[in-house]
């Protein structure tokens, strides 16, 4: 009598082996089985459904000769491996490498060279263009033996996600943008990817302006208006003073070549490209006025404004840092002018297609300083008075001189006394 065990299903997994089994013997009629797991009975079903794993062993015997058993099936135990020859190996000798197994049924075996990973390739996804705020992949992959580890990096920068192949930006930003890598590596070795650029389009970050010179602008002076913005692709930039836009120069710059008074105001930029636009915040440029003339105080001053307009425009005076107007129509007069008058007047002309305004600049006269000559009537020395005593009297007549002009700023001396025994030559 034979018995024989039939594999009709198998499927291996790591952990263990799950297989479908059928007992055969070359008995005939009716038979039962028995089925033996590491030598205990387990059940009498045929064919009977197991799992097995690393070391376990299974076999059928007739029902009531459990002493005779079939050959037992089980997985192969740990293999051995043998180099021919067995010796030192050089270049280009003929090797040949040996695995056994103890196994039943026999096993079948597969090769494995165990090696350090191969350059890593890096995907991104998707890979057309990238927008602030969409979702991207990047995938590193690498073949070797052990599967590989992976780390990412941004620029030299350590990145510390997770030691996957995988990264996912659910939500990109402007701030992720930049050059990408991964290494790859495992016991035998490791590998740097080649980098990968992250272009990442996004709308204009908040503007910022500058003003060139940076101090007091005078009237008359270049002055230079800078917007710059962060965006990619690069913004585009419109100046407006007010609502009111103004003529770009390059790189987002406005230049007044001799800035006046109208030029006096608000000013912001707007930076934009196709996916968003921004303003910035004002500057204010104040323009330092020259004097549009110099009064002297007393005297009376008229200012006149006049404009083509049709409509008629109408006229209103103001002085700065006062909201009342100082009069309206096309003139206005200051009878007596005074320090206090001082300052800048503008003229606001206006009808119902819209309105213009010019600035005059008024300052008092300085007053000419006098020039005065000191005149000495007479010096007197007392006997024991070392310290000259001096006396002032009004400027004497003084002779004309061939050289008058060198004379103005000289002292005259009337008489000079000495109080002594003594006299003084004539």
């Amino acid at each position: 009598m034979a018995l024989q065990v039939e594999v009709t299903k198998i499927r291996v997994n790591e952990s263990c082996t799950k297989a479908e089994l059928k007992c055969k013997s070359s008995c005939t009629g009716d038979v039962s089985y028995v089925w033996l797991k590491n030598g205990e009975k387990v059940t009498e079903e045929n064919p009977h459904i197991t799992s097995l794993r690393f070391n376990d062993s299974i076999c059928c015997a007739l029902k009531g000769q459990e002493d005779y058993c079939s050959a037992s099936l089980y997985a192969p135990k740990l293999p051995s491996v043998t180099v021919s020859p067995s010796g030192e190996i050089v270049e280009n000798i003929s090797v040949i490498l040996i695995c056994s197994s103890d196994a039943n049924p026999a096993a079948n075996y597969t090769w494995y060279k165990e090696d350090a990973p191969k350059l890593p390739s890096v995907s991104v996804s998707p890979s057309a263009e990238i927008v602030e705020g969409s979702s991207v992949t990047l995938t590193c992959s690498s073949d070797a033996n052990p599967a590989a580890n992976y780390t990412w990096y941004k620029e030299e920068l350590f990145l510390t996600w997770p030691r996957v192949g995988v990264h996912h930006f659910p939500s990109i930003s402007s701030e992720n943008r930049g050059n990408y890598s991964c290494k790859s590596e495992n016991q035998y070795g490791q590998i740097n990817s080649s980098r990968v650029f992250i272009n990442v389009q996004y709308a204009p970050k908040l503007p910022s302006v500058s003003v060139t010179p940076s101090g007091e602008i005078a009237e008359g002076s270049s002055v230079t208006l800078t917007c710059s913005s962060d965006a990619n692709p690069a913004a585009n930039y419109t100046w407006y003073k007010e609502n009111k836009a103004l003529p770009l120069g390059p790189e987002g710059s406005h230049h007044f070549p001799s800035i006046s008074s109208e030029d006096r105001g608000n000013y912001f930029c707007k930076s934009e490209n196709q996916y968003g636009q921004i303003n910035s915040s004002y500057v204010f440029i104040n323009v330092q006025l020259t004097p549009s003339g110099e009064i002297a105080e007393g005297s009376s001053v008229t200012l006149t404004c006049s404009s083509d307009a049709n409509p008629a425009a109408n006229y209103t005076w103001y002085k700065e840092k006062e909201d009342s107007p100082k009069a309206h129509g096309q003139t206005f007069t200051i009878d007596k002018f005074s320090p206090a008058h001082s300052g800048a007047y503008q003229c606001k002309v206006q009808n119902n297609r819209g309105h213009h305004s010019l600035t005059f600049l008024l300052a008092a006269k300085q007053p000419v300083e006098q020039k005065c000559s000191l005149q000495y009537a007479s010096i007197q020395f007392s006997k024991k008075q070392t310290d000259p005593l001096y006396s002032n009297i009004n400027p004497a007549q003084a002779q004309k001189h061939k050289k008058e002009e060198e004379e103005e700023n000289k002292i005259h001396y009337a008489t000079v006394k000495f109080a002594s025994a003594s006299r003084a030559p004539r």
